[in-house]
């Protein structure tokens, strides 16, 4: 168990979480007990109002809570963050099902961090272009694609300032 793991939603996981007013919770960690306390929690603590963690933990969160009946303005939320995993039209509709809000995906990986965010407007993602150059290149070649073409994604950070800066695929 991740420190602070048996306590409800709070505000004492790590010095950052607490400066930014960040809540959060060990993805791996999502029971039927959990989700509970985690409900309970944001049932009490309505300066929760922006959530942003893994697609499947947030949507099992969801899950939780409109089975326990409770109507989306029981809640502080009024936007939820989905990252690290694909969001699903499913888990999106079930997610705004329960809190009533704009549900967003981001694109992001280890290696170079925020990639692309979707748009509330658009419902496209947008590069993150002032960090990245993201290239579409060919699967046989590192020949551009057309727009909507199956390829490989190239990624080169534009800031690295620890290595080299060499395109992540």
């Amino acid at each position: 168990n991740l420190p602070g793991s048996e306590r409800t939603i709070g505000r004492w996981f790590n010095t950052a979480a607490f400066a930014q007013n960040r809540v959060e919770f060990a993805s791996y960690h999502l029971d039927a007990t959990f989700a509970e306390q985690q409900r309970q929690a944001l049932l009490r603590d309505r300066s929760v109002t922006f959530i942003i963690g893994y697609t499947s933990v947030i949507s099992e969160l969801a899950r939780h809570i409109i089975a326990a009946g409770d109507p989306p303005d029981a809640y502080g939320v009024r936007g939820v963050l989905c990252i690290a995993e694909a969001l699903y039209p499913h888990q999106r509709e079930t997610i705004q099902q329960a809190f009533g809000c704009a549900v967003l995906g981001r694109y992001s990986n280890m290696e170079c961090g925020l990639l692309a965010t979707e748009c509330p407007t658009c419902g496209r993602y947008h590069v993150n272009s002032a960090s990245y150059l993201i290239e579409i290149v060919g699967l046989e070649d590192d020949a551009p694609v057309a727009a909507g073409s199956i390829g490989r994604v190239i990624v080169t950070d534009l800031f690295a300032t620890n290595m080299a800066t060499l395109p992540t695929m």
